[in-house]
């Protein structure tokens, strides 16, 4: 809960003159209305977000288990939005604290998998340094105020998430990016047919509403591996991404007995959470 005061600002709705972006250039834009960029860069208090990744292996030779892991590196981050609205006054950055968050394999980790690991980034903001802003959209030259169309919030999150395994190259990412104005279509297939390893993708383009604001969003999902084996789950959506894919090779030991080798990975992320001040 915030208390309600008077900003004095540009005369505009915000606390300074709102950097110009040609969005033509790109392949969507998505503009918001004043009232809606007004309200969010004025009371705009944090974000939750989350991602995803695991990896396992299970080694079986001769009926005894040799090699038996698995790994997840995830995050819940809580991201928050400085300094409180009565104190956005020109001349005072809109700040973002973590810039962001990571998670990887420790080196540890890694010597016991013997490379193959998982981890998992977000990001509430691509701006320098977390500096949060709203940018005044153009479709066409900056120069020539009819080609305005509303206003933006540039690359307000993105995150990806991964996972890899040595045997059998096998790789799941996820991502996504989300901004009023971005480049991406919506497509799926699967390349490399015929080679023995295959990239099976889903890339999904679309427009997300969050806590009212209509804003593009592009999503990916990704699994690669042994073009015999692998039947992955794979969605991609306007809020979420996530690729999961295992599967077994089973040979005979020297010994005369049977070998079985399981390995599988996943990779998730979502759509962040926005918080406001309420008054």
């Amino acid at each position: 809960m915030a208390q309600s005061f008077t900003a004095l600002g540009k005369g505009n709705g915000f606390k300074s003159c709102l950097p110009k972006t040609d969005v033509s250039v790109y392949d969507h834009f998505e503009p918001l209305t004043l009232s809606q960029a007004m309200n969010f860069i004025w009371n705009v208090s944090g974000a939750t977000t989350s991602f995803l990744s695991r990896i396992s292996k299970t080694l079986v030779e001769d009926g005894t288990t040799e090699i038996n892991y698995t790994f997840n590196k995830n995050s819940n981050g809580a991201y928050t939005v400085t300094p409180e609205p009565v104190e956005r006054t020109c001349g005072n950055n809109i700040y973002i604290d973590p810039v962001e968050y990571v998670v990887e394999m420790t080196e540890s980790e890694l010597e016991e998998t013997d490379g193959a690991g998982c981890n998992g980034r977000s990001k509430l903001s691509d701006a320098f340094f977390g500096v949060l802003n709203v940018v005044r959209m153009y479709n066409g030259s900056t120069n020539n105020e009819s080609n305005f169309v509303g206003y933006g919030i540039p690359e307000i999150y993105s995150a990806t998430a991964a996972s890899s395994h040595n045997d059998g190259a096998l790789t799941v990412s996820a991502n996504i990016k989300i901004s009023s104005y971005m480049d991406g279509e919506s497509e799926s297939g699967t390349d490399g047919v015929g080679t023995g390893q295959v990239s099976i993708y889903r890339r999904k383009a679309s427009v997300l509403n969050i806590n009212g604001m209509n804003i593009r969003s592009y999503t990916v999902a990704i699994a690669q591996g042994p073009e015999s084996k692998l039947s992955p789950l794979i969605t991609a959506n306007s809020s979420t991404a996530a690729a999961s894919a295992s599967y077994t090779t089973t040979g005979d030991s020297p010994s005369g007995g049977t070998n079985s080798n399981t390995v599988s990975a996943s990779a998730q992320v979502s759509a962040p959470n926005l918080e406001f001040y309420t008054y």
